[in-house]
């Protein structure tokens, strides 16, 4: 019999699952500022000109954090919180977050990443770039998300709950990898391996193959 054809393996995730994922993500204590580290570490192996700038979080959270039917201002879900547990829905306006002056010194995003202003040497029409440090995986595992991994497989349907996912025969084992290639930390990319096993657990015996139904 033929390999069945990538078109016959794209699966969409069934909203009960979208449902169960958000659920197990804000379970878990992790910093309001995850979403734009996720942001920069899926950019950092292809930045921009000019390397990461606050659009990529812009961009970041207008492709993947947006939810139908939340009102105009706050139009980002929200299921990392510092304090508590639950789901808020986030400002439309994230330079109050990521702006450069907003990234105090105390704050664990300062700890996470590096900017560079070039305005300050004299490079005109440059504004900020973002980078993150060397062994920023460790400092967010650490300042981020208080010791515990993120959950993959649920990060997967999270991010991916409007979009068809290639999953062999519908099967969740297929997740994590999907996760992998959108992050590029896999085996062969920069430092893949490092980041994902120093950030994330594998969860995928959360869902089923009945989550999922064909494209």
């Amino acid at each position: 019999m033929a390999e069945p054809s990538s078109d016959e393996n794209q699966y969409l995730v069934k909203p009960n699952a979208v449902r169960r994922s958000v659920d197990l993500l804000a379970n878990r204590r992790s910093h309001n500022h995850l979403p734009g580290y996720l942001a920069l570490l899926r950019r950092r192996l292809m930045p921009g000109p000019d390397g990461m700038q606050l659009s990529d979080i812009e961009e970041f959270h207008a492709d993947y954090m947006r939810v139908s039917g939340a009102p105009e201002n706050k139009p980002f879900i929200q299921p990392f919180l510092s304090r508590g547990k639950g789901v808020k829905l986030l400002n439309k306006n994230l330079q109050g977050s990521y702006a450069p002056r907003s990234i105090r010194p105390e704050q664990p995003l300062a700890r996470v990443l590096k900017l560079i202003d070039h305005s300050e040497s004299g490079e005109k029409g440059r504004g900020v770039e973002y980078s993150l440090v060397e062994d920023h995986a460790d400092k967010v595992l650490s300042e981020m998300l208080a010791g515990n991994r993120i959950l993959s497989a649920s990060l997967a349907v999270f991010l991916f709950r409007d979009r068809k996912i290639f999953l062999e025969n519908g099967s969740p084992n297929g997740l994590v990898m999907a996760l992998r290639d959108f992050f590029q930390i896999r085996s062969d990319n920069k430092d893949g391996d490092y980041i994902f096993e120093t950030l994330f657990e594998d969860d995928t015996s959360n869902f089923s193959p009945d989550d999922f139904e064909k494209a």
